[in-house]
Formats: structure tokens, C-alpha cells, sequence
């Protein structure tokens, strides 16, 4: 037991402890029913409670695939894919928050070994978000470059003690990733969406900033940080597994949706005095909605535990690679049918602001729209593959 928090600490000496994993997922699960409390505040003030991200802090969940030289676990994709589902039942922004800065805790091993000691020596519980450049420019100075202009959809930022910002062009040409502290960077007020209002999907604007070697790399090369681990989780390409964590958030989103419609039908009775439950064709839906979320459920750990299985045993077959970029937007697709066809279903008083289930259905149309998760673009990406045509497939 941690005389610190209250919270036993399990022995995490060995990534293939069972008892760890459970934990973790017990203490996931310990912490549903208390975000269901704080859900509409979070939204009401479009950022999750600080206390929440302390929780998930105090019991280790961000951990789950951080270097256990830096203290985190090393587990698999699929645990982390597992909380994420887990959390998104009681709160869809707290599950996407979750999802980031836990996966982000396995991306910094992209960088240099000397780019994570400077972030995890001195901050061992670091939250690092990340963004996309939109207008941000390298350009190459005496030992490193100079970065200004804007990047879009950072995640997290009102949180983050650091930043990642991802294909940065390059003045002569080429993209790169950059790493940046929070303080070389400004956080503007600019994410007012339908859904997923706590998670502070903010732009940050960085002003003629100076970036080190050491926290640049150039994309299409291979990162400097790879070998510094030795874990399966640490192992590449990670562009086929990591939006998975996103993935999960749907999918949990979609669970929680269900159980609380289902508990909502069984005591409704319609305007005529029929008991809503009766309806055959709400029985339909109900059975084929379930059935999507299962599917969609089931697809998440089987792609990714399987995926571990062969990152165990060296390196990802393309084929699989191929699968799992299909699946990441296949199964976020499945959740989002289960949440329509029930939501239509529902009647006025589903969308009532009060109803969870309104927030829910916001929630996972808005989850469901990243860009990683695009049915156009990663179906497409599996059909060349299976056509046996051309595909480039990213190799980090």
C-alpha cells in the first residue's frame, strides 16, 4: 500500500504481470461512477476537473505504456486501449485526455534518449500533448532551428507541461517533430465544439522559439529514439496502433451510451400508457446495437493483442499493419451506428440538455470526426493493400 495515496501498488517489476493489468483496470473501472458525477461540469466549463486528472495520476493510469526506466510499466497497446473504453463510459473528454497523454508518454520515445531525460528527470509526471502544424515554419539555426506560426487540435493543452507538434515544414524542404515546454508556447481559447468539451482541443501559437537538436527529428527518417527500449510497446511502426487509443474512446463511449438507454427504456411508457420496452422495434435496435459495440469491442484487443504478439517477436507483418489502420476507423464507425440508431429512437426527451444521453450522442459524432480515425483514408489504404497495389505506409 502507497502511504501516500491509499492505493496499493502492485508489483510492476515484470510488463507481463497479470496482477498489474488488473489493477489498473479495477482502478479504471473504481473511477466510472465519479466522473459520471463530474460529467456536466466538465462540459459546463469546458475542461475536465483538475481532480480528475489527479486521479488518473495517483493510480498510475498514465503509466500503462510509459518507459519503466522513467518509472511508467511498459504494457501493451491493448491495455491502455482497455482503460480508455473503461473511462469513456463515465466521461468521453476525461477517456480522450486519458488516451493522449498516456499514448503520448509512449511517443516521446521517438526523441533522442537526452530529449526524455529532459523531460522525465525533470518532470517524472509530465503530460505531454501534441498538435499539428498548420502555419508553424523550422527554420535551421546554430544547433537546432527557430519555430514560429500556429498548430492546430492540441489536446490536453490546458494541462500539458509540454508539446509535441508533428510534419513541421522545414525551409529547405522535408517535415520534422519537434518538442517543446509549455512555456515556449501560447495556448489560444479556440476549441468551442458540439462535443468533447472538456478535453481543451486548443490551438497554440509558438513565437520565433528556439528548438535544440536534441528535440527535433525529420520525418521519413528513423527517430532517434528508437532502441533506446527494448519493451514490444516501444517497438515500430507505431502509426498502425497508436490512434487505436482514440478508437477506444468511441467504442467506450458507445458502452456507456447503451447501458444508460437501456436502464432509461425499461420504466418509459409511451403517451398511449404501453410500456417502451414492449416495442419490438426498440427490442431490434437495441440487439443490433449491442451487438456493434461488442464487435467493435472485441476488434480493439484482438487487433491489438495480437499486434503485441508480433511486436514480441519482431516487427508488424504490412498486411496486419494494413488491418489495423482499417479497423482504428472501422470500429469507432460501429460505435457511432449503435449510438445513432438508438438515439433516433429515443424520443424528445433524450434530448433534453439534462439527459446524459444527448451529451453522449455529442460526444462521440465529435470523437468519431478525428482525422486518424477516417474511414476514407485508411479503407482506401487497406484496399490497395489487398488489391496488391501500391501503399506507403509511414515507418514511424
Amino acid at each position: 500500500m502507497d502511504m501516500m495515496t491509499g492505493f496499493a501498488t502492485p508489483d510492476y517489476s515484470s510488463p507481463e504481470n497479470p496482477a498489474l493489468r488488473q489493477q489498473l483496470l479495477d482502478d479504471a473501472r473504481d473511477l466510472v461512477p465519479i466522473l459520471k458525477k463530474r460529467v456536466a461540469a466538465s462540459e459546463r466549463n469546458r475542461a475536465v476537473p483538475d481532480e480528475t486528472i489527479h486521479d488518473l495520476q495517483v493510480r498510475r493510469l498514465l503509466d500503462v505504456c510509459k518507459p519503466t526506466q522513467f518509472g511508467g510499466f511498459a504494457l501493451g497497446w491493448d491495455v491502455l486501449c482497455e482503460i480508455a473504453m473503461i473511462l469513456a463510459e463515465g466521461c468521453g473528454s476525461t477517456a480522450w485526455l486519458y488516451a493522449v497523454f498516456a499514448e503520448h508518454n509512449n511517443m516521446l520515445t521517438m526523441w533522442s534518449r537526452e530529449a526524455q531525460e529532459e523531460v522525465w528527470q525533470e518532470f517524472p509526471d509530465a503530460k505531454i500533448a501534441s498538435s499539428k502544424a498548420k502555419t508553424a515554419k523550422l527554420i535551421k539555426a546554430d544547433g537546432g532551428y527557430r519555430v514560429s506560426g500556429l498548430a492546430t487540435f492540441s489536446s490536453g493543452s490546458h494541462y500539458a507541461d509540454w508539446f509535441l507538434s508533428a510534419f513541421v515544414p522545414v525551409e529547405d524542404g522535408g517535415m520534422a517533430f519537434i518538442l517543446l515546454p509549455k512555456e515556449d508556447v501560447t495556448v489560444l481559447d479556440t476549441w468551442h465544439a458540439m462535443g468533447m468539451a472538456g478535453t481543451c482541443t486548443n490551438d497554440i501559437e509558438i513565437r520565433d522559439t528556439f528548438v535544440p537538436e536534441h528535440r527535433a527529428f525529420v520525418a521519413g527518417q528513423q527517430p532517434p529514439g528508437w532502441g533506446v527500449h527494448k519493451e514490444p510497446v516501444f517497438r515500430q511502426p507505431r502509426f498502425s496502433m497508436g490512434p487505436y487509443t482514440l478508437a477506444s474512446v468511441c467504442v467506450g463511449i458507445a458502452g456507456g451510451f447503451i447501458e444508460e438507454y437501456v436502464g432509461y427504456m425499461r420504466s418509459r411508457v409511451s403517451r398511449f400508457g404501453d410500456a417502451v420496452a414492449d416495442f419490438q422495434s426498440l427490442q431490434l435496435r437495441v440487439a443490433e446495437s449491442s451487438a456493434e459495440y461488442d464487435a467493435a469491442k472485441l476488434m480493439v484487443l484482438h487487433n491489438m493483442r495480437q499486434t503485441m504478439d508480433y511486436l514480441a517477436d519482431g516487427e508488424v507483418p504490412q498486411d496486419i499493419q494494413a488491418r489495423n489502420k482499417r479497423d482504428m476507423a472501422y470500429c469507432p464507425n460501429l460505435a457511432l451506428r449503435a449510438v445513432d440508431r438508438l438515439f433516433y429512437a429515443g424520443g424528445t426527451m433524450v434530448r433534453m440538455e439534462e439527459n446524459e444521453l444527448q451529451r453522449k450522442f455529442r460526444d462521440i459524432q465529435t470523437a468519431a470526426s478525428q482525422f486518424f480515425l477516417n474511414w476514407d483514408v485508411n479503407g482506401t489504404l487497406f484496399g490497395r493493400q489487398s488489391l496488391g497495389l501500391d501503399v506507403e505506409m509511414p515507418n514511424f
